[in-house]
């Protein structure tokens, strides 16, 4: 399943914690350099006569003070260019699967798993701790494979499916065509092969398209009829787009038919989710109605049998 709102909510909390993570091991490696007067001659002034701690920006003096203050810029320094060779490519992996329609579920819990490995093992390197610094490396580049392989999965059936429904092919439609058919040389459906039939299906009634158009239109404006007809084939294309979602949908937890809940579902699922909500609405509505009518008809049928 694409990702869901939730997945993206939980991609930009592991991005910002990563980027936090980021921003600390940056801090602490550059203050390492004022123990080894490393930093710009000009930072070392102002920093010992402006900083409120200036006890902490003063460089070692004695050679074993200055030996461990150079050991922990060059482990810190060494945290940080780790990061940058691996922080872009987890983050850039996880949102490319998200917009490719890779799995949801195998998005969050690999980026999830890439963000808690990455800082262990930054807790891991500067304590000097191998075991768990190797395993949380190792663990954040599966991870990141991972992400990588959900994000082509994700492109490759995105792709397939609009090949199948623009293209033709098993549960697609015919190819276009530049004008409907005339009804006036098709006598009856026993009289047409598949194709005549599928093509003939494909087209809504105009006067339909029209005033469903002019709603939207000031009352002075007019439609040609190669609008009307455009506005036709990208309707019956959507149709078919969002109907075969919900068939694959249905396929997969072996149903036959599609209900309601299948056509939004896959309306979500492609990207339409501003719509989702108004038609939750609209089917809550029309399912309440139609218990009131079912209900409406059993009290009919009753009270006319005692009345019999």
């Amino acid at each position: 399943m694409p990702a869901t709102a939730t997945d993206v909510r939980i991609a930009t909390l592991c991005t910002l914690a990563l980027y936090i993570k980021y921003f600390v091991t940056l801090t602490i490696q550059g203050s390492t350099k004022f123990k080894t007067a490393s930093r710009p001659p000009e930072d070392m002034s102002f920093a010992a006569s402006s900083a409120p701690q200036q006890r902490a920006f003063i460089p070692e003096t004695s050679e074993e003070d200055l030996e461990a203050a150079k050991a922990r810029e060059a482990r810190w320094s060494r945290i940080l260019g780790n990061d940058v060779e691996n922080l872009p490519f987890g983050i850039i992996m996880a949102w490319v699967a998200i917009v490719a329609g890779g799995n949801g579920t195998v998005t969050s819990v690999a980026f999830i798993l890439y963000t808690v490995c990455r800082i262990v093992h930054t807790i891991a390197f500067a304590n000097a701790v191998f075991l768990p610094r190797t395993i949380a490396f190792q663990v954040g580049v599966v991870s990141t494979v991972v992400l990588s392989i959900n994000a082509i999965a994700g492109f490759l059936k995105r792709h397939s499916t609009e090949i199948k429904n623009f293209q033709g092919g098993k549960g697609g439609v015919p190819a276009f065509s530049p004008s409907p058919p005339n009804p006036s040389t098709m006598s009856s459906k026993d009289d047409m092969n598949d194709d005549e039939i599928r093509e003939q299906d494909r087209f809504l009634p105009t006067a339909n398209i029209s005033r469903i158009m002019k709603v939207s239109l000031p009352n002075t404006a007019k439609i040609a009829k190669d609008g009307k007809e455009t506005v036709q084939e990208c309707v019956s294309e959507f149709i078919s787009f969002i109907t075969s979602e919900a068939s694959d949908k249905c396929q997969q937890e072996k149903r036959k038919t599609i209900n309601g809940d299948d056509i939004i579902w896959a309306m979500s699922t492609l990207g339409f989710d501003s719509y989702v909500e108004p038609l939750k609405l609209y089917l809550q509505k029309y399912r309440e109605s139609v218990k009131v009518e079912k209900s409406d008809k059993k009290d009919n049928v009753g009270s006319f049998g005692a009345s019999s």
